[in-house]
């Protein structure tokens, strides 16, 4: 298989490689930069577009916005009604206040 050089740490990687915008515009980079680098990227530029969306109180969320599935996967439950933590959560029961 070809080596790459991720263009954004310099390393050599086998594989297809991934986009690196918005960190770099050309080029490809290693799977960790994406998932280090290039993700919190992306997620940062979605909440300055979208100041209004609700963020994920329980941590499950990696990108920190709410996202129920997230949850209701993890905890291997199939309604939010059904979850332990439904009380201080706020994704489909509905958004704490304040948060």
């Amino acid at each position: 298989m070809n080596k790459n050089k991720c263009c954004i740490c310099g390393q050599l990687f086998e594989g297809w490689g991934n986009n690196p915008w918005p960190v770099v515009n050309d080029g490809c980079c290693c799977d960790e930069c994406n998932a280090k680098v290039v993700i919190s990227a992306r997620i940062e530029m979605m909440n300055r577009a979208n100041p209004n969306l609700q963020k994920c109180v329980t941590g499950a969320s990696k990108s920190g916005v709410c996202g129920n599935r997230v949850c209701i996967e993890g905890q291997g439950i199939n309604c939010c009604a059904a979850c332990e933590h439904r009380d201080s959560c706020n994704s489909a029961c509905g958004w704490l206040e304040g948060e």
